[in-house]
């Protein structure tokens, strides 16, 4: 699914599976730099190079409501999500697990984050990656409300690595 600039799309109740965007491209099931809602959508068992499950950037917005991120992988950065580039995340209510970032200085095996982040009521578990941030790597602003990480690894931060403004309430 890409969804371009200026436009907007909302899907509920999908199972996006086996998407390869190849070796040297973004987001194996969603590349996004529109409005992208989600609702009850399981993203499952994609790959890229970066945003194995879904790839989030420039002016794009970011939606999930309860969501299934799972078994994605990204060569380098993202797993399960990359948000980058002035991209905005929002996941409420959603599970990311089980996704790796690798081989290639891997980081944020669930979510690799820099742009702007908001989590409310979510779990990132077993997700792995290579280098940082097992469960999620951030570099842009972070809010995380009644949340849980757990069983993630990485060389270095294995739930959270956060080198920006992170606020865990």
């Amino acid at each position: 699914l890409n969804v371009h600039a200026s436009r907007t799309a909302v899907v509920s109740d999908l199972s996006m599976r086996n998407g390869f965007a190849g070796a040297t491209r973004s987001g194996g099931a969603i590349s996004n730099s529109g409005t992208l809602r989600l609702a009850r959508v399981s993203i499952d068992a994609n790959s890229a190079r970066v945003g194995g499950g879904a790839f989030n950037f420039g002016t794009g917005n970011l939606n999930m409501q309860g969501c299934i991120v799972s078994n994605n992988t990204a060569v380098t950065y993202g797993g399960g999500i990359y948000n980058v580039g002035g991209g905005s995340l929002t996941l409420l209510d959603s599970n990311v697990s089980s996704n790796a970032a690798g081989m290639l200085g891997g980081v944020g095996g669930g979510i690799d984050n820099e742009g702007t982040m908001l989590m409310n009521r979510s779990t990132v578990a077993r997700n792995s990656a290579a280098y940082q941030g097992g469960g999620l790597y951030t570099h842009g602003p972070t809010t995380i409300y009644d949340s849980t990480f757990s069983g993630n690894n990485a060389y270095d931060g294995g739930g959270i690595y956060g080198s920006d403004r992170l606020i865990i309430v």
